[in-house]
């Protein structure tokens, strides 16, 4: 027998408790999670920033983004204990039993076309994510009025906060059941073959949706205009035209009328990419600057990134499709909670308890990957003569968002897809010390 066989023959032991495994694989999380916490409360604490920023004259930043990161790690302290509390309830009271049950007796109200388990499971689907929303919405609410407006980062509303998360309640809706009931439809047509042919769906629909975002999604939040004529805009259209980047247009997105926090990003297709400049950028930020940013930005393009990040996705999609079609046919597993015959969207629901090893150690790599990207875009806009002005972007970046200036190294290689502001800085120099 194969390795693969032998860990199939394995998984659909009927010795093996589920439920129980279930529950310590959330708890071995939870405590995981825990540890990283108490580890960055504890770095923390410390008065100064590393010796490296110390020569930055970042010690009002340092304090500023100190009192920013305790609040947030204790706010997610909260919130991982509130996720860990409703995950050992879903699994021992067989909430996902009584939720399809719920969606079956929503759909029983449907014209007959319209009903089977695809609809059932879009049923289900929606009523997770209504109850997903209701129960994260407290931190969310005390986050963006209470820690991001006592750090002066919120520049919202309650009426517009409102309107936007039922706008973004909405739109998720919309796309998380057009992509179950594809996905579903494919797994019905391919049986045998639904690995292949549901990556292939999936990936596709990933690569869609990403793309229209900025087109389609975008605008309902936020406003955009062209940059008009001038100094920023010439130097865009430079550098631009010396990289040979097919560059479309630049738009400044009115951000600000929820948050301080500054961005920049670029998206479209390979002969035609769009610019978008938040204006919390446009304004805090010099010509210089600016450039700077979208230099590095243009270096993820020139270097590929997009396409390796988008590879690396897809494998990681394909990866763990090949490890549910392990538990695909597995009835001990779906018996444990309640099911004897279980359709496949709940299946998948439940391995994705199953996921949680193997999605921690692919955090951790996909970071790895992230953190690489940024160096060499950062040694990109160096090698395009904006050493300095790199710089000089990085900290205003780190000071108007608050960003984390110190960090425990495993609490750092798991939540922070970027390196730190010193790391950066460091790698900076030695790049220009390269060049020089």
């Amino acid at each position: 027998m194969s390795p693969l066989s032998n860990i199939a023959s394995w998984v659909n032991s009927p010795g093996l408790n589920w439920s129980q495994i279930i529950i310590s694989l959330s708890t071995a999380k939870f405590i995981f999670m825990s540890y990283m916490n108490i580890r960055q409360l504890g770095v923390l604490q410390r008065g100064k920033p590393p010796k490296t920023l110390e020569a930055e004259a970042m010690q009002a930043a340092y304090d500023k983004s100190r009192a920013y990161s305790l609040d947030k790690i204790k706010c997610s302290i909260a919130f991982d204990i509130w996720l860990y509390c409703d995950s050992l309830i879903y699994i021992k009271f067989n909430v996902y039993l009584a939720l399809w049950q719920a969606s079956a007796y929503a759909s029983s109200v449907l014209p007959g076309s319209a009903k089977g388990e695809i609809t059932q499971s879009v049923l289900l689907a929606a009523i997770e994510l209504l109850a997903h929303n209701l129960i994260i919405l407290p931190f969310m609410y005390y986050r963006d009025f209470y820690l991001e407006e006592k750090h002066d980062f919120n520049n919202s509303t309650s009426s517009q906060w409102l309107i936007d998360k039922s706008k973004e309640s909405l739109i998720l809706l919309v796309i998380h059941s057009a992509l179950i009931a594809g996905t579903l439809k494919v797994v019905e047509l391919a049986e045998d073959l639904f690995i292949w042919y549901t990556w292939l769906f999936i990936s596709i629909f990933i690569i869609v949706v990403g793309t229209l975002y900025p087109y389609l999604i975008l605008p309902l939040f936020y406003k955009s205009k062209p940059l008009g004529l001038g100094k920023l805009k010439d130097s865009i259209d430079s550098l631009a035209h010396k990289n040979g980047f097919p560059l479309a247009n630049v738009n400044v997105v009115n951000g600000s009328k929820t948050s301080s926090h500054t961005s920049a990003f670029f998206t479209g297709f390979p002969w035609s990419k769009h610019i978008f400049l938040y204006d919390t950028m446009v304004d805090k930020f010099e010509v210089e600057e600016t450039t700077a940013v979208l230099a590095h930005e243009i270096g993820h393009w020139a270097l590929n990134h997009m396409l390796i990040q988008s590879v690396y996705l897809q494998l990681r999609v394909l990866l763990i499709l090949s490890a549910f079609s392990l538990f695909y046919r597995n009835p001990y597993l779906y018996s444990s909670f309640g099911f004897n015959h279980t359709p496949v969207y709940v299946k998948f629901g439940i391995f994705c308890y199953i996921l949680t090893p193997m999605n921690c150690a692919l955090q951790f790599m996909s970071n790895v990957l992230s953190r690489k990207h940024e160096y060499e875009a950062d040694a990109y806009a160096v090698n395009q003569s904006y050493r300095e002005h790199t710089a000089t972007a990085l900290v205003k970046n780190y000071k108007n968002n608050g960003g984390v200036l110190d960090a425990h190294w495993l609490y750092s290689a798991y939540h922070h897809s970027h390196p730190l502001l010193h790391e950066r800085l460091q790698a900076i120099k030695q790049v220009s010390h390269k060049i020089k």
